[in-house]
């Protein structure tokens, strides 16, 4: 199916070199970027959780699969609706009618090919700076027979969204959840060797702490130490370690990455992806690679061009605004690399060493 180009362009899923990530990335640079512009965004989630409980229609089914070449016509789904404009009263109003008239349409279509969407779970939210935010209120959208107000906070595909994109509610869902492991894992560490304690705390936290953490890029600190604090504690489980010892000793000696660097690593993972062919063409499309006007030698190979932005609270956070400085900042042989198996230890053997001054 890639081979004949019959992927939308925007699908994710069952695609090599796309999942979760990288649409959430694409997502959240948008609204960074609209953010940092002055701009409001409205995000829609509608749900099509069952979608494929309802398919049934086997002539249709066959006869899209011999018009299409595929399963082309599965993948015009829309799972996420969002537009971005000037956050004002008429503005919103505008953009609502738009929407509405957006997911009219899609209900049409999920209706002719015997699908069905859950117009009751749609949800709605208004991410704007909170210069703007007495301007949107009470906004609404109609989906079907249902009316879905604007909630303060989202869950979309497994992360929290706020009305400000702070991502705090996100951290303290995944420290809470987090510390409820741990909580579980503490109380039969007696039974286990390190090797098993440290597979556990992998499976049930370290999971959890890296999942989707290229969205916490230009987080401040005070946000990314929570998450630290977990690792933290999670060190100490494993080694049996008291709080009154000092936990650096501890993640050198397990060679774990700190959160801020775990979070650099999976930036760069995401922009050699690009250079090099292996991203999904919605982030490819953000980056650009730098092409000098002559020749200046070696040390300008594998850069990205860096795009300027007004704040660092939203502008500082995009991704197709950090993934360039960070990648740029990095020495020469850190991006020379043309094999990922190769990159991986390579890159995390560098980030370990500068996070503990080797």
């Amino acid at each position: 199916m890639g081979t004949q180009m019959l992927y939308e362009p925007a699908q994710s899923a069952y695609r090599e070199h796309h999942g979760t990530e990288t649409v959430l990335t694409r997502i959240t640079d948008d609204i960074h970027c609209a953010l940092d512009d002055g701009k409001g965004a409205y995000l829609v989630l509608l749900d099509l959780s069952a979608a494929f409980d309802t398919i049934i229609h086997h002539g249709m089914l066959l006869h899209r699969l011999e018009e299409n070449l595929g399963l082309r016509y599965g993948t015009s789904v829309v799972t996420d609706v969002f537009r971005f404009e000037n956050p004002t009263p008429n503005m919103s109003n505008f953009v609502r009618l738009r929407m509405e008239s957006c997911s009219k349409n899609l209900r049409s279509w999920m209706k002719t090919s015997y699908l069905k969407l859950n117009d009751e779970k749609t949800e709605l939210i208004v991410i704007t700076s909170p210069y703007y935010r007495n301007m949107v209120q009470n906004a609404a959208i109609q989906v079907g027979s249902h009316v879905s107000e604007a909630n303060t906070s989202v869950r979309n595909l497994g992360i929290i969204f706020d009305s400000s994109l702070n991502m705090e509610k996100h951290v303290s869902a995944v420290c809470k959840s987090s510390y409820h492991h741990l909580h579980n894992i503490k109380s039969i560490r007696k039974s286990l060797d390190n090797k098993t304690a440290e597979t556990l705390i992998h499976a049930f936290v370290t999971s959890r702490l890296d999942c989707v953490n290229a969205l916490l890029v230009g987080l401040p600190k005070r946000l990314l130490s929570k998450l630290q604090i977990v690792q933290n504690c999670a060190a100490r489980v494993v080694m049996k370690v008291s709080r009154s010892e000092h936990i650096t000793t501890t993640l050198h000696h397990l060679h774990w990455l700190p959160i801020q660097q775990r979070v650099t690593y999976k930036i760069l993972l995401l922009t050699w992806g690009i250079l090099h062919g292996q991203a999904p063409g919605y982030l490819t499309d953000i980056i650009t690679p730098y092409i000098p006007a002559r020749p200046l030698g070696s040390k300008y190979a594998n850069r990205l061009v860096g795009p300027r932005f007004h704040t660092s609270r939203y502008g500082g956070r995009a991704f197709s605004r950090m993934g360039p400085r960070i990648c740029n900042s990095m020495p020469e042989d850190q991006r020379g690399y043309n094999s990922l198996p190769v990159l991986k230890p390579k890159l995390k053997s560098y980030l370990f060493n500068n996070a503990f001054e080797v």
